[in-house]
């Protein structure tokens, strides 16, 4: 291996690399699809157009290594890997081996970074299996793959020729390096510094979370029709804009509605090939970068949607400054421990060319099962169909299929809504006419008896008394019969008596899900007083904020978060040191008519209010 044929990492793989470091042994960078020949296949010519594919583009040879700590690349010349032919009965064991190939993590260190299968079923139908890591492929080079797989196959197979001469991924590298030395790197980079000067509320449907580890997740794919295509299509002509900027209209209104914020920001990935080669080039060249969209419910959606192509525009025209400089500076300088989105939109415009081929086949994805964002949503065609699939890939920690569905329901209202009427932003609904209806008749049923003369406390010391040795909690792998609960409930509440806590005072918790968690919020309501829950992902000048309005005598907060606040009463979690306490109920003079359970501070346009929820 020569030393002048090894190359730095270019910006899009450092990305990937970055993530790869945080997820090591996982899936979570790679790509998988399959090519589908409907008809029948010739194995060996199945597996002599995977060699040749891989011979012509550079980047499928390209190998990683690691120098003094620094990942570097070269481009291989060895053989590669023998080809295994899988011998199929039908399509469900087709998608049984896509699954398993689509799940098979990737050794990425001077390792080839794909694995290829040809297969094929019994009825003689058969075709190739492509699984690639993000090094060296985007979702814009799976279209390539696949559509350079089926020319090279069809050209063995009618012994034809084929062009041999691929743009080379090298010629990338080397155009990325003279953009840093450029004006135009200047220009990029005041500008995205400028944008993000001031980094606003992250925009989410789920609270945010930095410290997941688990990245799980789920597909969920949604069908637009044709004709419902068209006239999304038709509404983004007429208005001078097109269909991407025009479903990043609506997720951006969905979202800030659900997130209570005016400036929202998606993860827009960009295609950055700025020419026919580099379209044409095997290799990874995304750039996903933050999106800030400001909402001014006054105005019209067709003006929002102006509005939003008009920052594409720009966005474009800044489009190759790596979102990983950005983040790194902001969060020197912002004191930022998370990402700038939790969502990203992107639209996939490579399709394959099946329409002038002399074989019948289709493409499709097969889906690896792993994100880094809470939901990421992608929009295809990739069969030149002229409808739309909308994929929402979810973790599943913290969403269910359930959950998605209702998501797309609400795009589709929406999208509904603003192509029937001239509608201003503020007059959007969101929720669909059956949510509203079980909503209205069905979650608002909550006419049930229950002994009004009693505290919840005591209600939960008779379910004590009644089920001593069932379960009263269960949080992942941990559960707390009742009788234990309880006594851990009565030695914390015994403890923030000690701390002067007594009925209607207040005490703040910041902590994450937990069963102390929990344990917290049934000593408090023992003893009568209000809990005042608070998310500690709120930006720290709105705890400041909430501290001084309810002013508590005490604050359980959890042992990683101790020192984000000043309290001279402080409780940490766990719960440790409460043994010397009593486990017997506490005696306490609080009735059913006590004022105030708890307080719970809501966000109107970035301002905190308090609500006063009595008992």
């Amino acid at each position: 291996m020569n030393k002048d044929n090894i190359f730095k990492l270019t910006n899009p793989q450092k990305s990937i690399w970055l993530t790869e470091e945080y997820y090591k042994g996982t899936n979570i960078n790679t790509i998988c699809g399959t090519l589908f020949i409907k008809e029948k296949v010739n194995v060996n010519l199945l597996k002599e157009t995977i060699k040749k594919f891989i011979k012509i583009n550079d980047s499928m040879r390209t190998r990683i290594i690691v120098e003094n700590g620094v990942p570097k690349q070269f481009i291989s010349n060895a053989e590669i890997s023998e080809i295994e032919v899988c011998y199929l009965n039908n399509e469900q064991d087709l998608k049984k081996l896509e699954n398993k190939i689509a799940q098979t993590p990737l050794n990425i260190i001077n390792s080839e970074l794909f694995i290829f299968k040809v297969f094929k079923l019994n009825d003689g139908t058969g075709g190739i299996i492509g699984h690639l890591h993000h090094l060296i492929a985007d979702a814009w080079s799976f279209g390539i793959m696949t559509n350079q797989l089926k020319n090279i196959y069809e050209s063995l197979l009618l012994k034809t020729s084929f062009d041999e001469i691929r743009p080379s991924y090298l010629e990338y590298i080397e155009k990325e390096k003279n953009y840093f030395e450029s004006d135009k790197y200047l220009k990029d980079k005041e500008y995205w510094e400028n944008s993000f000067s001031q980094v606003p509320d992250l925009a989410t449907i789920k609270p945010y979370r930095n410290n997941i580890t688990n990245q799980n997740s789920n597909r969920f794919v949604a069908q637009l029709s044709q004709s419902l295509c068209n006239k999304i299509n038709n509404y983004a002509k007429d208005n001078n804009s097109s269909a991407y900027s025009f479903l990043l209209s609506i997720f951006s209104i969905y979202l800030a509605r659900v997130s209570g914020i005016d400036n929202v920001i998606i993860g827009t990935p960009f295609l950055n090939r700025s020419n026919f080669k580099e379209k044409n080039t095997m290799g990874m060249f995304v750039n996903t970068l933050p999106n800030k969209l400001n909402l001014d419910w006054n105005s019209k959606f067709t003006d929002f949607l102006k509005y939003t192509a008009e920052q594409q525009k720009i966005m474009f025209r800044h489009s190759k400054y790596p979102y990983d400089k950005l983040l790194e500076r902001i969060r020197k300088e912002q004191d930022l421990n998370r990402n700038l989105f939790d969502i990203s939109l992107s639209f996939q415009n490579a399709r394959n060319d099946s329409q002038d081929s002399n074989i019948k086949y289709c493409t499709y994805w097969n889906y690896c099962g792993n994100i880094s964002e809470s939901l990421e949503i992608h929009v295809f065609d990739m069969n030149n169909t002229g409808s739309l699939q909308l994929f929402y890939d979810y973790q599943t920690s913290k969403f269910d299929e359930d959950e998605i569905r209702k998501i797309n329901n609400r795009i589709l209202h929406i999208i509904e809504q603003v192509i029937e009427n001239d509608i201003y932003l503020k007059d959007i609904q969101i929720v669909t006419d059956i949510e509203k209806k079980e909503l209205l008749y069905d979650f608002n049923n909550t006419k049930t008896e229950y002994p009004r003369n009693k505290t919840i406390s005591q209600v939960f010391e008779e379910q004590v008394e009644l089920n001593p040795n069932k379960p009263a909690i269960v949080f992942e792998n941990k559960t707390l019969i009742y009788k234990e609960f309880n006594k851990k409930c009565n030695q914390l509440a015994r403890h923030l008596q000690s701390q002067g806590v007594t009925v209607q005072d207040k005490v703040m918790i910041l902590a994450d899900k937990s069963i102390d968690l929990y344990i917290a919020i049934m000593a408090i309501l023992k003893l009568g007083a209000i809990y005042v829950p608070i998310d500690i992902e709120y930006p720290k000048d709105r705890i400041k904020m909430i501290m001084q309005d309810c002013n508590p005598k005490c604050v359980i907060i959890d042992e990683k978060y101790k020192n984000s606040i000043e309290c001279e009463n402080k409780c940490t979690i766990p719960l440790d040191g409460l043994e010397k306490y009593s486990t017997k109920n506490l005696e306490t003079t609080i009735t059913s008519r006590s004022r105030c359970l708890y307080y719970i501070y809501l966000r109107f346009n970035r301002k905190a209010k308090r609500c006063n929820c009595a008992s």
